[in-house]
């Protein structure tokens, strides 16, 4: 009942209608929102700011990865952005024709975006940590000109206090690490068991998809995070061998993420051209599901636009992140043309 209350207020188009404003990109918000929180997350000693930094899920090496390398990188796609931006350069399969300009404009608004988002995140997050900070500090002790007897009612009121301070901490405690260890958990089996009732007893095409999203997403997420192992020493994906000058030469580039978006850039163009090539008026069950839940689950995860834009953030020199901002895009844009037009065009 609220559709068309939200068609009113969508700032969003895919560029293949005869609808303008492809430029605003359908991922644009998804990808705004993680770069956002990813910005949050961003810190080392102190990584979950809405918690203090003493807090025990600070140190929850797998709590921290799942809201970083999971939540947020697959929140956000790199490969599902480049796709659409890439069918309206193309424009075979869309009423407005080439749409060059927007899709270029669809980058450029697409990276500002992200890179604000992320810079606003880290605002916040200095912001909450100031917060905490200023509601942990250690109250200054008694006055020197205080009598004895003042001093001991003063010792023992701040006694008390803090006694009932490490109380209180300790339940904050247990409860955040309650719904960490077995709340996000239950709320994930709820909702797959919703998604599931409605894609197997009501057979609707949106669940279905859901369903095998859901089944592919661990897999680019995976993915992602054992190719990230290879930021470091990206010169070990090429195969074939390198001199040390032209190693310590692209040693600052993120390989395992640049490959990461690469590849999902070029799979996910993969999948909707033969999608729309061959399969626009196959209606099956499940099986017309499975193309489009590969491009969006598996692709779109295995990409990243958080990780991306906090990589461009984490470089030493200005041309660096300039370079590997804009060469990840164009190369994606390049290759997915090069996979893309042939296929649609045949």
């Amino acid at each position: 009942f609220l559709a068309s209350f939200f068609s009113k207020i969508c700032i969003t188009n895919n560029g293949l209608t005869e609808q303008t404003g492809g430029a605003l990109f359908l991922d644009l918000p998804a990808n705004m929102l993680g770069c956002l929180i990813m910005g949050m997350l961003a810190s080392s000693d102190h990584p979950i700011p809405w918690f203090r930094q003493d807090h025990p899920l600070q140190k929850h090496s797998a709590l921290i990865a799942g809201l970083g390398t999971g939540f947020c990188g697959c929140l956000t796609t790199f490969a599902s952005w480049n796709a659409q931006m890439v069918r309206m350069i193309d424009g075979t399969d869309t009423e407005l024709g080439p749409q060059v300009a927007p899709a270029l404009f669809g980058y450029l608004i697409g990276i500002c975006a992200a890179c604000y988002c992320f810079s606003m995140g880290r605002i916040i997050h200095s912001l909450i940590s100031s917060i905490h900070q200023q509601n942990h500090d250690v109250v200054p002790d008694a006055e020197e000109d205080l009598d004895e007897e003042d001093a001991i009612i003063d010792n023992n009121f701040q006694s008390t206090r803090h006694g009932r301070g490490t109380t209180v901490n300790a339940w904050s405690d247990f409860h955040a690490m309650f719904l960490a260890s077995f709340g996000l958990p239950l709320l994930v089996v709820i909702l797959m068991t919703c998604f599931l009732v409605g894609a197997l007893f009501y057979e609707i095409p949106f669940y279905q998809e859901i369903v095998l999203e859901a089944c592919v997403v661990p897999l680019g997420a995976l993915t992602r995070w054992k190719l990230a192992k290879f930021n470091q020493r990206g010169h070990k994906l090429i195969p074939w061998r390198l001199s040390d000058a032209t190693i310590n030469s692209i040693s600052w580039i993120p390989m395992g993420t640049l490959a990461a978006n690469i590849i999902a850039s070029v799979l996910s163009l993969l999948f909707k051209a033969i999608s729309v090539r061959y399969l626009s008026d196959y209606n099956e069950p499940w099986i017309s599901q499975f193309l489009p839940a590969l491009e969006t689950g598996f692709c779109g995860s295995l990409s990243t636009v958080s990780t991306f834009v906090k990589e461009i953030f984490a470089m030493e020199r200005p041309y660096q992140s300039f370079h590997y901002a804009s060469g990840s895009l164009i190369l994606a844009m390049l290759l997915g043309l090069l996979i893309f037009s042939p296929i649609v065009r045949s």
